[in-house]
């Protein structure tokens, strides 16, 4: 019983480390489509039309919403872990 135990935490710290991954990559992604956002804002200065592409600020909407998701998952996991 022990075993499987010990099994189950290392899984669920392998767990932990793909989240945390995946919060590292949502972070950057995130910040590399601001920064995209601001640039484009920027030129849309110079022109009657915003340079923004929807799609663009779809996809930042899309992040924020995921990076919710990536968070609350790790909290059910830390959750899960500190019960352990």
């Amino acid at each position: 019983m022990t075993d499987s135990l010990g099994e189950v935490r290392a899984r669920l710290a392998e767990i932990a480390e793909n989240v945390g991954r995946a919060r590292e990559h949502v972070d950057v992604a995130g910040a590399r489509i601001t920064d995209a956002i601001g640039v484009l804002k920027g030129l849309s200065e110079q022109h009657e039309e915003s340079l923004v592409p929807r799609e663009l600020l779809k996809a930042s909407d899309e992040i924020s919403r995921c990076s919710g998701l990536i968070n609350g998952s790790a909290q059910k996991l830390s959750d899960i872990q500190a019960r352990m």
